[in-house]
């Protein structure tokens, strides 16, 4: 009888616990898809598993604790007299737990009257679509795969020649912004706008040393990271050894890699064959200083490897799509002046299309406060299998243009 007394008082306790702080929290997160979507991330760092708020959920708002708590609080009443001929009551800060467990039921007893049919209907739906979403998500990611991957025609012949590639190289810098489009993939249905993809350029690892390396205001930062390396890339190296191995050797074609995008394979560190050679490139530059464009190149170091993200949700760091990786590198915040570039309403969800790169830069143009300079513009002819080098004001138009738009004027 005495460990039956003990038993209960630290199950009774523990649960009343549980419930009032859950429900206090389900209460306080519901319905807010920001939050759940990073509460679900799996955070290693922390004992985090993947789906933990999710698991969460389902454990406190589920109709079995809710029994448990009030039939466990009508027990307590009735054991009672067990627990003093037990000695249990007399016990070391037994008396703390009996007020515990009395002021915890209480908080939760008072939200599932106040709130419980809203909270367990939500928490239903959350559940319902958690469930269809893991359900069908391997087969929307097997589709869009098929999608990324299928060229109805001109299969391996880009309009953009590597000799206007090279051309365009001679102009560029680290983290400037680049849009492309490649005409006759499926895939293209599905994306909104003529642009269907963005990336980042960050150069060879020379040329980012010698853009970086010698900035001052580069070189004062660098200072207060942790071990002060000696340089920018010196940092980069330490930071990612295995990544930056991989970024200062070369891609499948020979070439050296200069690009950083999230692609169906993830994201990826590439070469001018697979991220300059399409149909139409624009090339944009953050008006921003050095120092800025080194921490989003950081960032995206730090995003490499990370899995594409098929079900476009911008909430999550875990997976990625190509604007996402462009949005977040250059995310303003206390550190970093960084771009403010709005997300819009696709198909109610807030997202990045990269035609709205395109937009962003059109609006501003001319303003003394414009975030992003114009530096190449590679534009497709479908009809004579080349590109033709375009000036601002084509590009400025681009984004206007209808997806379906294959044969440009």
């Amino acid at each position: 009888p005495k460990k039956h007394a003990w038993g209960f008082l630290l199950t009774h306790g523990a649960l009343t616990t549980e419930l009032a702080h859950g429900l206090t929290y389900a209460e306080l997160t519901g319905g807010r898809k920001q939050l759940e979507v990073l509460l679900d991330e799996p955070a290693p760092e922390f004992g985090l598993p993947p789906r933990a708020f999710a698991r969460f959920k389902e454990k406190v708002i589920h109709v079995g604790t809710t029994t448990q708590l009030y039939t466990g609080d009508t027990y307590k009443e009735q054991l009672r007299p067990l627990l003093v001929k037990a000695g249990a009551l007399d016990g070391p800060r037994v008396p703390w737990v009996m007020q515990e467990m009395k002021l915890n039921s209480e908080v939760a007893r008072g939200l599932l009257a106040k709130r419980g049919a809203t909270i367990f209907a939500k928490a239903a739906t959350d559940l319902t679509q958690d469930s269809a979403q893991r359900a069908f998500f391997p087969v929307q990611r097997a589709v869009a795969e098929w999608m990324g991957d299928t060229r109805v025609h001109r299969s391996g012949q880009p309009l953009i020649s590597r000799e206007q590639v090279l051309g365009v190289l001679k102009k560029m810098e680290p983290g400037d912004i680049m849009v492309a489009r490649q005409n006759w993939y499926l895939s293209n249905i599905g994306l909104p706008g003529f642009w269907p993809h963005a990336e980042l350029f960050v150069g060879t690892a020379p040329e980012m040393a010698a853009y970086f390396d010698e900035d001052a205001d580069v070189k004062a930062w660098v200072a207060t990271l942790p071990g002060k390396p000696a340089s920018f890339t010196a940092h980069l190296a330490r930071a990612f050894p295995a990544k930056w191995a991989e970024y200062s050797g070369k891609d499948s074609h020979g070439d050296p890699i200069r690009i950083i995008e999230s692609i169906s394979e993830g994201v990826s560190f590439t070469g001018l064959e697979h991220g300059m050679r399409v149909d139409y490139l624009g090339v944009m530059r953050p008006r921003l200083p050095r120092v800025d464009k080194a921490r989003a190149i950081l960032r995206a170091f730090a995003y490499q490897g990370r899995p594409y993200d098929f079900d476009f949700d911008f909430f999550s760091d875990q997976t990625l799509v190509c604007t996402e990786l462009v949005w977040k590198s250059y995310a303003p915040s206390q550190e970093m002046r960084g771009l403010a570039v709005p997300l819009v309403d696709v198909v109610g969800r807030r997202t990045l299309p990269a035609n709205e790169l395109v937009r962003l830069f059109d609006t501003e143009h001319g303003r003394d406060n414009r975030q992003l300079d114009f530096v190449a513009f590679l534009d497709g002819r479908e009809g004579e299998g080349l590109a033709k080098e375009a000036d601002e004001a084509a590009f400025r138009y681009s984004y206007r243009r209808a997806k379906w738009d294959i044969a440009q004027e």
